[in-house]
């Protein structure tokens, strides 16, 4: 028979991935996996016959009803609302496939946040955890046709939002690199060039450290709001570093400003120029991925953003 721990062991990052894209929050992720396993610890172990399939049910439920309260908040929530980042593995392990980019990027979780806490449920345990429409209905307390018509209608509006012509691996690793290089090296057209025209920079300050209030649309314009920041931090002179990592499946790179991690920004690209811009800086949003930082090693590394950007270009070739 299994034990507890045993269970907790295999399902605790199942229930942190149907909470995490269920609200898009890694910090009341960990609080709903804490919430489940001790709803789950209070039924004898001896009438559980299908472990998985309950901690499922409490995930989901409990990260329905905290994504209604989370609609409230964002209502009045100063600027742009991003998903909080997370830094994401890249193997062969059947949980990890979960954290790559087409399941966790910030796009596919800003697509999800436009469905109704139901059809978000319906959807992720469908088509990104597997679980067939009968489960699902348990879950959801709906009829098995009522969420596979609740899926297709998510579907759409999921598909709508997903990128179209993504560069191979390699060449976005290439296309990050010149865009650092570009940021540095003070050419406007040059990082132009490398936008798509009509790119979005998002950036999430939570009304508690500096950001846009609205989404810059543009490659002129979100080029100048990049410049603008470079100018201001030479100006005052701050020490800027980033470090490559891999957010939310995605490419992108951590800043640190005078040693401090000031923001995660990730990069989604159509073809082979930048479409989106994803900058979060909300401090509280940072907080899990600080805990990542410190826990396990992370394949990235400094680079000085006025300094050694032809090395990291060299590199990254």
């Amino acid at each position: 028979m299994d034990t507890f721990e045993r269970i907790f062991q295999d399902n605790q990052r199942l229930v942190f991935a149907i909470a995490y894209r269920m609200l898009g929050s890694a910090s009341d992720a960990e609080d709903i996996v804490q919430d489940t396993f001790i709803q789950f610890n209070r039924i004898p172990i001896g009438d559980v016959r299908n472990p998985q399939a309950l901690l499922a049910t409490i995930a989901t439920r409990t990260a329905i009803d905290r994504s209604r309260l989370a609609y409230r908040k964002r209502e009045e929530y100063p600027g742009p609302w991003l998903p909080e980042p997370i830094l994401t593995l890249q193997g062969n392990d059947p949980i990890e496939r979960l954290e790559r980019e087409e399941f966790v990027s910030q796009a596919f979780l800003l697509a999800l946040d436009r469905l109704s806490p139901l059809d978000r449920a319906v959807f992720l345990l469908r088509d990104v955890f597997d679980f067939d429409y009968t489960e699902i209905a348990s879950i959801v307390e709906k009829t098995a046709e009522n969420c596979r018509k609740i899926n297709e209608r998510a579907r759409i509006r999921v598909r709508e939002d997903r990128s179209v012509d993504p560069p191979s691996p390699a060449r976005k690793d290439q296309l990050l690199a010149k865009f650092l290089s570009a940021c540095a090296g003070g050419n406007l057209d040059e990082l132009v060039a490398l936008l798509h025209e009509d790119a979005i920079f998002y950036s999430d300050g939570g009304g508690r450290v500096a950001a846009a209030l609205n989404p810059i649309f543009g490659a002129i314009s979100s080029a100048k709001l990049i410049f603008g920041l470079n100018s201001r931090y030479a100006r005052e002179g701050v020490k800027v570093r980033a470090r490559f990592a891999n957010i939310n499946g995605s490419e992108g790179y951590l800043l640190y400003l005078n040693g401090k991690l000031d923001t995660a920004m990730t990069l989604e690209f159509e073809g082979n120029r930048v479409r989106r811009i994803y900058s979060v800086r909300n401090p509280e949003k940072l907080s899990f991925l600080k805990s990542q930082i410190s826990s396990r090693p992370i394949r990235f590394f400094f680079v000085n953003l006025w300094l050694n950007v032809r090395l990291l270009v060299a590199n990254c070739k």
